[in-house]
């Protein structure tokens, strides 16, 4: 089990029980913090070296100087409201960890609703498809997709190199050889005649005067602005798919809490075929999907719903 390194050095000397340092922490979390008690411990770990589930056989343990103040620092960030993912540059999406910079996106579990939409939609076709994610971010939609679906063809765009560099250190790792990664905006980088079984996108969609508000601060705007109305990258992203999907094809696009009525009504202004919308842990409608028509086979087919939760 790894253990902290200790010199005899005046400024390393053995200063406050790792139990106490952690009830400390959730204490200053509190006001900031859903889950302080948790944070701390990503936190302290993080400053440690060694994983979460090393702490808790060595809560009576002491940290040195160096460590107790590296801590501290770390808690004063989480205090100011940065999140816990990018202080410690990484973040679990779909059971998988992701390295996580300034550069993008830090994934989110209601994210993992476009996984489920394009998921149930790859199985109905035997996992065989053309799938692309876009504005890809760090790649945590695409890789989970390439890790459930070994047959499935996938592209991955974003308009931002860093981020797109981002998502190829992730890919490597997690998904080495599975993904295409080309940079630009929107359909831009998939080119014109392309087709695709599957496209996802959360685009941004916080209205621009929400931007800087909370936690959302320490985010790229350029991952978050939508627009005064939060639909900008939306409307671009939902008018271009007709164009790209392959006849019963399907978007799955994650919007904000209260735009599920707007996206599914530009859906269908695009000729898009039954949309419907997902409701996230919270109950807000998060991801919608609509797929384009095969007008002969949706003369014999009913009710359709491509989004399903994981049981």
């Amino acid at each position: 089990m790894p253990r902290p390194p200790t010199t005899g050095a005046r400024n390393q000397r053995a200063t406050q029980p790792l139990g106490e340092a952690l009830r400390h922490a959730a204490r200053r979390l509190r006001d900031t913090s859903e889950s302080p008690k948790l944070d701390g411990e990503l936190l302290l770990a993080h400053a440690l070296g060694v994983q979460r589930t090393d702490l808790f056989a060595r809560s009576h343990e002491t940290l040195n100087q160096a460590h107790a103040k590296r801590f501290q620092e770390l808690i004063e960030q989480r205090a100011e409201g940065r999140p816990v993912a990018q202080i410690i540059g990484r973040k679990e999406f779909f059971s998988l960890e992701f390295e996580i910079t300034a550069d993008a996106l830090t994934p989110r579990p209601e994210s993992e609703l476009l996984v489920e939409a394009a998921s149930a939609h790859l199985e109905s076709m035997g996992g065989r498809a053309r799938c692309m994610e876009l504005g890809t971010g760090c790649g945590s939609a695409a890789i989970a997709l390439a890790r459930q679906w070994p047959n499935c063809d996938i592209t991955a765009t974003d308009i931002c190199s860093a981020a797109l560099e981002l998502a190829r250190r992730n890919a490597a790792r997690l998904a080495p050889d599975r993904i295409r990664l080309a940079q630009g905006s929107w359909y831009e980088a998939a080119g014109k005649k392309s087709r695709f079984d599957v496209i996802i996108a959360n685009p941004p969609y916080v209205e621009s005067r929400l931007c800087r508000l909370g936690p959302l601060r320490y985010e790229p705007r350029r991952a978050l602005d939508g627009g005064s109305d939060g639909l900008r990258h939306l409307r671009a992203v939902i008018a271009g798919a007709p164009r790209h999907l392959s006849p019963g094809g399907i978007l799955a696009v994650e919007h904000g809490a209260n735009q599920g009525k707007r996206v599914r009504e530009l859906m269908s202004e695009a000729g898009l075929a039954r949309p419907v919308s997902q409701r996230d842990l919270a109950g807000h409608e998060r991801v919608s999907a609509a797929r384009k028509a095969e007008p002969e086979k949706e003369r014999r087919t009913g009710p359709w719903n491509p989004i399903r939760r994981k049981s």
